[in-house]
């Protein structure tokens, strides 16, 4: 059985009232919200309220969902809308509609490259600065969790052109900058 056929079981158990599959479903994937609404964030407790809204939100709201095939995708859509939903809130965000509401810095750890050469580190997070702040927050979400471009466009809530054109400008910034052959697409 694959890892997601695994997470959809966990997924449907959930949906019908199995309070043990929403926390493993906490426990899976706790850590990678964690991390991407501490990037929208900035702030830990906010970053760590928003995962908890979304989960409660989840199952409060259970007997709503339809048509989940990939739950991980599901949680970050959410999560991204929370975390945009509590900066509002704070006034620290006036547009939701924004195309680069906030900045995502991004460490080569974080995109699961494998590099030891401090120089080559130094280059790649030299590079994704260069990126366009929705670049960087594609090329995250593409490479820390592995999303495909039409849950891409979903998430951030553009066209699929949009988000190959996206990786596809952050590629040429990445590749004329030595630094591609690090990452695998």
């Amino acid at each position: 059985m694959t890892q997601k056929n695994k997470h959809l079981i966990l997924w449907e158990n959930m949906l019908k009232g199995d309070l043990v599959a929403l926390e493993a479903l906490y426990t899976l994937f706790h850590a990678d919200l964690y991390h991407y609404a501490l990037k929208i964030t900035e702030q830990q407790n906010l970053a760590e309220d928003a995962v908890q809204d979304v989960f409660v939100d989840l199952w409060n709201y259970r007997q709503k969902i339809i048509g989940v095939n990939t739950p991980k995708f599901y949680l970050i859509r959410s999560l991204r809308n929370q975390c945009l939903k509590l900066l509002k809130k704070q006034n620290r965000l006036t547009d939701l509609t924004s195309a680069n509401p906030f900045e995502i810095s991004i460490l080569p750890e974080e995109l699961q490259l494998k590099v030891d050469n401090q120089l080559v580190k130094k280059a790649i997070e030299t590079a994704m600065t260069k990126l366009s702040p929705r670049q960087r927050e594609i090329i995250y979400l593409k490479f820390y969790n592995n999303l495909d471009y039409e849950e891409l466009a979903e998430i951030l809530d553009i066209n699929y052109q949009s988000v190959v054109n996206h990786i596809h400008k952050a590629m040429i910034k990445l590749r004329q900058a030595d630094v591609l052959q690090h990452f695998k697409y």
